[in-house]
């Protein structure tokens, strides 16, 4: 086991409530074009399922073996709806509101209950790069965002 490994590892343990919580993680950006939701056979969908976190089923569902994304449009945003959501915003923007950039969203139980993690610029690079280096960053900023918010719901 590599020391990035075991880091993962260290860190599932210290957080045994995202056992088997669903975490869905999309990417968009502010052009309203949709959202394309991550899989765990990509690095950012894979961080969170390392993490203990499964994809919703609905979503699974969707995808082949071989897709590491599945196109959500807004019209079905339901299908995000997961314990956790998590939104990696392409285009930087800080000022992004996920319920202004797709109103629909605001019928999400993880919307209504405060279950969302907008990931920042340096997070959503981190679990991107996947590396040895990036990894710990994430887990060191990203997770803690993540234990309040499902916490605090």
């Amino acid at each position: 086991m590599t020391a990035a490994d075991e880091h993962v590892r260290r860190t599932r343990e210290a957080h045994p409530e995202f056992e088997g919580l669903t975490a869905s993680v999309v990417l968009t950006s502010s052009d309203e074009s949709g959202f394309w939701i991550l899989l765990d056979n990509d690095p950012r969908g894979n961080f969170f399922t390392s993490l203990g976190f499964e994809i919703p089923e609905a979503v699974a569902d969707m995808a082949s073996e071989y897709d590491w994304t599945t196109e959500i449009s807004h019209e079905n945003v339901e299908l995000l709806d997961a314990d956790l959501l998590v939104v990696l915003v392409i285009d930087e923007d800080p000022d992004f509101d996920l319920v202004d950039y797709s109103p629909l969203t605001e019928n999400l139980e993880a919307v209504q209950e405060g279950r969302v993690v907008i990931a920042d610029r340096d997070e959503r690079g981190a679990i991107s790069y996947n590396s040895v280096l990036s990894n710990p960053y994430a887990l060191e900023h990203l997770v803690p965002r993540i234990a309040e918010v499902l916490d605090e719901s």
